[in-house]
């Protein structure tokens, strides 16, 4: 029976839902995978569906061959050899669409089912977000509904009964995969390492910059990372996330240099400590960000001469970490080769920014004087902070500062640190984010591309490295509160937020914050769920102590005594449940008791019938239509859909007026 259930030829209805929900599991792929290889699938899944009568069968067999050499030079030429993930993945992809164009008979759905399965799961190796997954999981229980459909003699006719057993099944799993993922034993890392390290779009800070390059990327509303503080906030203008440090400079280009790995020394925090947590977006680079000064670092991480937090490989994918800092500290140590990089000047340099490094310097009572100057200079002048600053030429830095005056952070943070510099003050530059925007749902900040910056340190005999940030003095607004990217100038001048919004723009934000927050909880836990984020759940119910066997056994007897709960719970309400047919002779009889006709508990059809033709001869016969339509299914063996459709009908026309 099963056999030949199997073998019969597909009809159009489910021939289209199984192709549609073929293209449902690959079409996520777009975003990791050439559009080519994307294009032959579906061009593989049109010409099925266009070919889809069985005389037409011999036509797609003698398609086969060339279309399938065809599918193999396009991955060739698109990746060369299928090594790897994104060329393995194309790969698979091809070969799915050829296996839909030989698809003839039920059991030829299957086979596709199962692979659209394994292709979903290659999702996995590029993303993991939250809407990604929900999406995943809603084309999977489709997939399942298709499975339990083509098991039926008529799938056509019997969608909703296939509806409610996906609900069978899909129900009891919910709670049983939280059980079985949050008791079961970790791996000492998550599965998620396994995600493709060929990301897709990260962008975030390098280790160089040319003019121009942080004002680009602060136009992005991209989040680099959320930060949740084990205490208070601290005030926005404290909020200088750093990253690279850049020491070099051709003239136009500022570069990190030889990375710094020995550990500072002869620093002294100054403040109290500050804890928090990160979540941070895959940037593929290796530094991670943090408040100056880290205190404690976290695990495969280290902390550069020039305090720049490393890991020990770049994130390619969303990383939690804790850090706690000092934001008020001393550093006492210049080495000489860092005190010659810190005062290298590019060849380029003119003689005009040299002589008013040199003029400011005169006119100066030492370094923090100078310092002052320069500062009074950006604030007193008429410099303009913007994004969209004029095209430089050979020598950025003087036409900068005595022609076009327009700049956004990058521009202000090099000409300070080359101005210092000309005076003979040890300078360098720092990038990274300034700033964040709180979400109050989540109570946490969110840290945005758009929150890029730029700053200077200067070395003074009495402090160490100090920070000066050019930019606040000519836009103070810059470290005080969030740019507003959305309002920029048509000239390119940048506007701040404010606080005094309309009730739908409050309305917007909020659901804005509740999403957000909703995204961090998914990364904190399900995608970054370690065994340290284990223990400390388990610590709450005193279980953190169990052994992994143990933590092990408790988890599937938990998960099965679910499962064995839910079955006895659905057997019990399916044998308590009346038949469609019992169902609708009680609706017939609920429309009779409104006139002091109800049937009585242990009252037989006839009887019933005989009692309403003898109190209202006006409804005898439309009731005896009924009950005998009723004796015939529930006592006769007649229970065919066409008898209940008839029942219903009669029953839905049956009035009592």
């Amino acid at each position: 029976m099963n056999e030949r259930l199997h073998e019969r030829p597909l009809s159009s209805p489910i021939l289209f839902t199984a192709i549609g929900l073929m293209i449902a599991s690959v079409i996520p792929h777009v975003w990791h995978i050439e559009i080519s290889v994307l294009l032959f699938f579906l061009a593989m899944a049109g010409i099925r569906l266009f070919l889809r009568k069985p005389s037409q069968a011999r036509i797609r067999k003698w398609l086969m061959l060339p279309l399938l050499v065809a599918g193999i030079l396009f991955v060739y030429a698109e990746y060369r050899l299928p090594v790897g993930t994104k060329p393995g993945v194309a790969f698979l992809v091809t070969l799915f669409g050829l296996k839909i164009l030989e698809v003839n008979k039920r059991r030829d759905i299957y086979v596709l089912t199962f692979i659209a399965f394994f292709t979903i799961a290659t999702q996995f190796l590029f993303e993991n977000g939250l809407l990604f997954t929900l999406y995943l999981m809603l084309v999977m229980i489709m997939l399942v509904w298709l499975l339990t459909t083509l098991n039926r003699s008529e799938p056509e006719e019997e969608i909703l009964t296939n509806l409610r057993a996906i609900a069978g099944i899909v129900i009891p799993a919910i709670p049983v995969t939280i059980i079985l993922f949050y008791l079961f034993p970790r791996l000492a890392s998550p599965l998620w390492e396994i995600t493709s390290h060929e990301r897709i779009g990260v962008t975030g800070l390098s280790d160089s910059i040319s003019l121009g390059t942080i004002s680009q990327l602060s136009q992005s509303g991209a989040t680099a990372f959320r930060v949740t503080f084990k205490g208070e906030i601290p005030e926005q203008r404290e909020l200088y996330w750093r990253g690279p440090v850049l020491w070099e400079s051709n003239g136009r280009d500022w570069t990190t240099g030889p990375l710094l790995e020995q550990t500072p020394t002869n620093y002294e925090l100054m403040s109290d400590f500050i804890e928090y947590d990160v979540v941070m977006e895959a940037s593929d680079q290796p530094w991670l960000f943090a408040l100056d000064l880290p205190a404690t670092l976290p695990d495969n991480t280290s902390l550069t001469r020039d305090f720049r937090l490393i890991a020990d490989k770049p994130i390619t994918d969303t990383l939690q970490y804790s850090v706690t800092s000092g934001i008020d500290f001393i550093n006492a140590e210049l080495r000489q080769d860092d005190e010659q990089r810190a005062l290298q000047l590019p060849d380029r340099t003119t003689v005009r920014v040299r002589d008013f490094a040199r003029q400011l310097k005169q006119e100066s009572a030492g370094d923090e004087a100078f310092i002052n100057k320069v500062l009074a200079h950006f604030n007193r002048q008429p410099f303009i902070y913007t994004l969209r600053p004029p095209v430089l030429g050979d020598n950025p830095v003087d036409e900068f500062l005595f022609e076009t005056r327009r700049g956004y952070c990058e521009h202000y943070a090099t000409s300070f640190v080359t101005l210092a510099r000309a005076a003979g003050i040890p300078a360098r530059i720092v990038t990274g984010y300034q700033g964040g925007e709180y979400n109050p749902i989540g109570n946490y900040l969110r840290v945005r591309q758009s929150d890029a910056h730029a700053w200077a340190e200067v070395w003074l005999e009495q402090s160490g490295w100090v920070r000066i940030d050019p930019t606040a003095a000519v836009a103070p607004e810059r470290v005080e509160r969030e740019l507003d990217t959305g309002a920029i100038e048509n000239d390119g001048r940048l506007t701040f937020r404010i606080d005094d919004k309309g009730l739908l723009s409050r309305l917007g934000s909020q659901a804005k914050w509740l999403v957000d927050s909703v995204q961090l909880n998914w990364q904190r836990w399900v995608v970054n769920f370690d065994q340290q984020r284990q223990r400390n759940l388990l610590s709450l119910f005193g279980l953190d102590r169990l052994s992994r066997p143990l933590l092990m056994t408790i988890a599937i007897l938990a998960a099965t005594l679910l499962i064995l709960l839910f079955t006895f719970f659905v057997m019990r309400l399916n044998r308590d449940a009346p038949d469609p047919a019992t169902r609708l002779y009680q609706r017939f009889s609920r429309k009779l008791s409104g006139i002091g006709l109800a049937r009585h508990p242990n009252e037989g059809p006839l009887d019933y019938l005989q009692r309403i033709g003898a109190q209202r001869p006006d409804l005898r016969e439309a009731a005896g239509t009924i009950i005998e339509q009723y004796i015939m299914i529930r006592y006769r063996e007649r229970d065919t859909k066409e008898q209940l459709q008839a029942l219903a009908r009669s029953v839905r026309q049956f009035s009592v007026r």
